[in-house]
């Protein structure tokens, strides 16, 4: 979990925010006059970059207001929080944002699980486990009954 600096309410846990979506994404003046792949291409069509993004959020168990957040998606690092309407505020490059390559640790090269056994001594493999004699068995389920189906009662005139 993450801190968000909501504008209006302070520091708060990711928890009490929605995400909405990427910000500065602006409505077609007119709807109606666009075709469907237009129409389609505002409403589905993102940026979904990696690093430094722009995205909307709302302080969903808070203040209930909407602002922006310019967030590495890959790192979750937020490097502003800004209000509707505000400036946007300049992305840090995506070279400083990337952690650098000797920073990276290489990827740890897994054994095969034949190859694991084998090198264990003899000593080390536990014995089996030897049933006690005294060991009772697993009790067993009790078996259900059937309900007993009420008499019909006869109609004595």
């Amino acid at each position: 979990m993450f801190l968000i600096q909501c504008p209006y309410c302070g520091e708060r846990p990711e928890t009490e925010f929605s995400y909405g979506g990427e910000a500065h994404i602006a409505r077609p003046e007119n709807p109606q006059a666009l075709s469907d792949e237009e129409w389609a291409q505002f409403l589905f069509m993102r940026e979904n970059a990696k690093g430094a993004f722009r995205e909307r959020w709302v302080h969903t168990h808070g203040c209930r207001r909407f602002f922006n957040v310019l967030r590495n998606t890959a790192s979750h690092e937020i490097y502003a929080v800004y209000e509707i309407g505000a400036a946007k505020p300049d992305a840090p490059s995506q070279a400083a944002a990337a952690p650098a390559k000797s920073e990276k640790k290489p990827a740890a090269k897994r054994k095969p699980a034949a190859a694991k056994a084998a090198a264990k001594p003899a000593a080390a493999k536990k014995p089996a486990a030897k049933k006690s004699a005294t060991s009772k068995p697993a009790a067993k389920k009790p078996a259900t009954r059937k309900r007993a189906t009420p008499a019909k009662k006869e109609s004595g005139e």
